[in-house]
């Protein structure tokens, strides 16, 4: 009898919640945005760094964020080979994606689960989750570019939530957050044309008016180099 009483309070324990979002994603313009006919696609690399402050029940997991990171390149049709790598071993033209998870701690939700089980789910209790996904763009070693994705995901628990956890839940709303975040990241691309800046073997003509900066900084840099071997050559005379 025991043991039918506590699997049937395990039931509604594990049943008796919905995740929900708060609509924090940013928002994706439907206007259509062309992308130029004539530039050369490219291979591209991309890495992935993860953070998890909270316990084991993950909302987005580093596998899952990967794969959704290349099949969203891939779809895209922006570039010409896809593929995954290390930070350290970045391509020349490369973007790294950073999530970070944190919230409700894993002892608080311990203790919230133990108050809403002692409770018997009739007063509603919840944990908050937040998720920030960065994508960084490096071309040549250099970061010129960085846009930031954020969402919140709240965990209610209470009894009358017990039937719609089967569509709400974690995976429900991780997966969601995946996609819509590659979708606002792809038309980043598309709308700052990074799909065109070129790596050291195409020119920089191509290159946005607003990262201008990595040209400047070169040319810097040489007259650096120049400088320092004049005053070689008249030190030498």
């Amino acid at each position: 009898m025991r043991k039918c009483i506590a699997l049937l309070l395990a039931l509604i324990l594990t049943t008796g919640c919905m995740s929900f979002r708060s609509g924090s994603l940013p928002h994706i313009p439907k206007e259509d945005l062309k992308v130029d006919k004539d530039y050369k696609k490219r291979d591209v690399s991309f890495s992935v760094s993860y953070y998890q402050q909270v316990g084991d029940d993950i909302i987005i997991s580093q596998k899952q964020l990967q794969k959704t990171i290349k099949d969203s390149f891939k779809k895209s049709q922006l570039f010409n080979r896809v593929y995954s790598t290390t930070f350290a071993a970045k391509s020349d033209y490369h973007y790294h994606f950073d999530l970070k998870l944190t919230g409700t701690s894993y002892e608080d939700q311990q203790a919230t689960g133990l108050v809403a089980g002692y409770l018997l789910l009739t007063i509603p209790v919840w944990m908050n989750f937040y998720l920030d996904i960065t994508m960084y763009l490096f071309v040549d070693g250099k970061e010129v570019y960085s846009v930031t994705t954020s969402d919140r995901v709240t965990d209610l628990i209470w009894l009358p939530l017990a039937v719609t956890w089967i569509f709400a839940n974690h995976a429900t709303m991780g997966a969601h957050i995946r996609k819509h975040s590659l979708k606002y990241f792809i038309s980043e691309i598309k709308r700052n044309k990074l799909y065109a800046i070129p790596t050291a073997d195409h020119s920089v003509q191509a290159r946005p008016n607003n990262l201008k900066f990595l040209d400047e900084d070169n040319s810097q840099n040489e007259e650096i180099e120049n400088d320092t071997d004049t005053a070689s050559s008249e030190e030498l005379l």
